[in-house]
């Protein structure tokens, strides 16, 4: 914490820690399969908030293996990795901006502001934008889980309907 005056009175300016934890793997094959397409698969950068550890926020990233199918089921799915974590005191436009995750990331990997497919995460506006500003050349998905509930929300008030009356896919 920083002591400073304006106009006479003192205040203390508050700064909130972060934690940005990765390995050069991680961010190695966030190059390889979200940048490139290797045999006709891509993978998105998967980003979420998820949960609340103590005074904490743990931000999560996620990516697929595109080099890997797994045996058991029907349809070739690629296995989902962890990629790099943030820890942060506060929610909102400038924690995800300023000295972010992101900005760590596109500083070992320079070429991932310009080269990123395609990034998703929840309806959260700040993270939203955050990514929006720093890959603005990815495409932006949003969590069909989040679509899903979003339209359900709306649905209910607008039509004032407690369930669907039909079947989300």
């Amino acid at each position: 914490m920083k002591e400073q005056s304006q106009g006479g009175e003192k205040f203390i300016r508050a700064y909130s820690p972060k934690d940005i934890l990765f390995t050069d793997n991680q961010l190695d094959d966030i190059a390889n399969f979200c940048c490139n397409d290797i045999d006709g698969h891509k993978s998105i950068l998967y980003v979420d908030v998820t949960f609340q550890l103590g005074p904490f926020f743990v931000i999560v990233t996620s990516y697929r293996n595109t080099t890997l199918n797994t045996k058991k089921s029907s349809i070739p799915v690629c296995p989902v990795l962890q990629g790099p974590i943030m820890l942060c005191m506060l929610k909102g436009k400038g924690t995800y901006w300023y000295i972010t995750l992101f900005q760590k990331m596109m500083a070992k990997v320079p070429g991932l502001k310009f080269h990123l497919h395609a990034y998703m995460t929840d309806g959260e506006k700040a993270l939203r934008e955050a990514l929006g500003q720093e890959f603005e050349r990815s495409v932006a998905f949003l969590c069909k889980l989040h679509v899903k509930q979003n339209i359900q929300d709306k649905c209910s008030i607008s039509f004032r309907f407690r369930r669907l009356p039909f079947k989300l896919l």
